[in-house]
C-alpha cells in the first residue's frame, strides 16, 4: 500500500506501525523513508524508516519553535513538506534518557532526487529572505551545490542568487528593466533560517 505525504488517522489504522520501534542506543543506519504521520495534539512527527538491513525503526522530529518546520536538529530538510515517501536516507539519533534525538538526514538517493530536494530548500531560503515573493513565479536559472545557485523571475527582470557564507546564506535579488533598483543582500541564519541582516548595493 504506497502512500505519499502524511497519513491520515484512517490510512495509519490499516498499517502495521506498532511494528516500528525506537532505537535503543545511539547511532545510525540507512533506510527509507516509509511513512510519516503527526501525533494527534502535539507539534511531533514521526518517521517510520525500513533499514538496509530489514529493521523498522521510527524517530520523531519535533516541529522548530522559530521556523515551524519539522527538522532534524542539524539540518534544513523538513519531513513535512520538503521529502517524499520511498526516498533513502542516512540517519543519524542519539538516545538520552527514554528519549531519542533525530539529529540528522543525509539524503542518499539518486543525483536528480537530490536536485529536487535542493531546489526545494533554495526556494524557501528566497522565501524567508523576501517573503512577499511568490515562489510559482521563480524559474531555475543556473543550478550546481558548488557554486552560487541562480534564480529568475518568469518576468526575467528579477534575478537571485544564493551562497554559502560561513554556515549562513547570502541572499542577493537584483532587478532591472524598468523597475531597476539597488540589489538587496538578505543574509539567513544557517541553522534558524531568520533573517540576520539586509543590505542595499
Amino acid at each position: 500500500m504506497k502512500h505519499s505525504g502524511l497519513l491520515t488517522e484512517e490510512q495509519a489504522s490499516k498499517i502495521r506501525l506498532n511494528e516500528y520501534e525506537f532505537p535503543k542506543n545511539s547511532g545510525s543506519f540507512i533506510g527509507k523513508l516509509k511513512y510519516r504521520k503527526m501525533i494527534p495534539g502535539k507539534p511531533c512527527l514521526m518517521c517510520y524508516f525500513l533499514s538496509d538491513d530489514g529493521k523498522k525503526i521510527v524517530l520523531p522530529v519535533w516541529e522548530n519553535d522559530k521556523t515551524g518546520r519539522y527538522t532534524p536538529r542539524d539540518n534544513g530538510f523538513c519531513f513535512a513538506k520538503d521529502v517524499s515517501d520511498d526516498s533513502e536516507w542516512n540517519c543519524e539519533y542519539e538516545i538520552y534518557g527514554n528519549r531519542t534525538r533525530f539529529l540528522s538526514a543525509t539524503l542518499i538517493n539518486s543525483a536528480e532526487n537530490e536536485a529536487i530536494f535542493a531546489v526545494k530548500f533554495f526556494l524557501m531560503l528566497i522565501k524567508r529572505a523576501f517573503p512577499r515573493q511568490l515562489i510559482a513565479n521563480i524559474a531555475v536559472s543556473k543550478f550546481s551545490l558548488s557554486e552560487k545557485v541562480m534564480f529568475v523571475g518568469k518576468d526575467n527582470q528579477t534575478r537571485y542568487t544564493i551562497e554559502l557564507k560561513t554556515g549562513d546564506y547570502l541572499v542577493t535579488r537584483e532587478k532591472s528593466g524598468e523597475s531597476k533598483e539597488k540589489n538587496t543582500c538578505v543574509l539567513i541564519h544557517g541553522q534558524t533560517f531568520d533573517s540576520i541582516s539586509k543590505t542595499y548595493e
